[in-house]
């Protein structure tokens, strides 16, 4: 019994340095969104999603302000300033709120401070037509505004690319 504990707790550990030593592989630079409005770590091997591809990935009533993707378009940032007013303070309710739109998903749920900004970050997983995607959501007031900042992977690909979205995401900083 004891040796299988260390032996999952062992096995646990090197994931954990494995995930690690894949995101620090990844090159980013910093990339400015929305107008320079707010700018992030992104992977150097992104770029921004033409507008003909952002129409047959995503409905238009949801449609992100900007999307960048790899060159699969099976891992994405999309971004979405929304004209929804929001203030710091009301993030709790928000996040609540989502809770209960996502919870066919079992969402996670963490209050983060980005950059010195209070935030709340979901992580939730979502059925789509060939496979499942992991998302991560990154919601902050800019402005009195709400920014959704979301990265997703497909389940395929989230060993490689899960721990660097995360990074990203709480990379973003609101520029002024």
């Amino acid at each position: 019994m004891k040796g299988t504990i260390r032996n999952i707790i062992l096995g646990a550990a090197a994931l954990i340095f494995a995930a690690s030593a894949m995101a620090e592989a990844v090159k980013v630079e910093k990339v400015e969104v929305l107008d320079k409005r707010v700018s992030l770590n992104m992977p150097t091997t992104f770029s921004e999603m033409s507008k003909d591809v952002m129409k047959v990935k995503y409905p238009a009533n949801n449609r992100p302000t900007e999307v960048y993707t790899n060159a699969e378009t099976t891992v994405n940032f999309a971004f979405n300033y929304t004209v929804n007013k929001i203030a710091e303070s009301q993030l709790d309710a928000f996040a609540q709120q989502m809770k209960q739109m996502l919870a066919q998903f079992s969402p996670k749920i963490s209050k983060v401070d980005v950059n010195g900004q209070k935030a709340v970050l979901f992580d939730f997983v979502t059925p789509a037509a060939d496979t499942e995607i992991h998302n991560l959501m990154l919601a902050m007031s800019v402005d009195g505004r709400l920014l959704l900042t979301t990265f997703n992977t497909t389940k395929e690909q989230a060993p490689e690319w899960l721990e660097v979205g995360r990074e990203s995401l709480l990379s973003v900083q609101v520029n002024k």
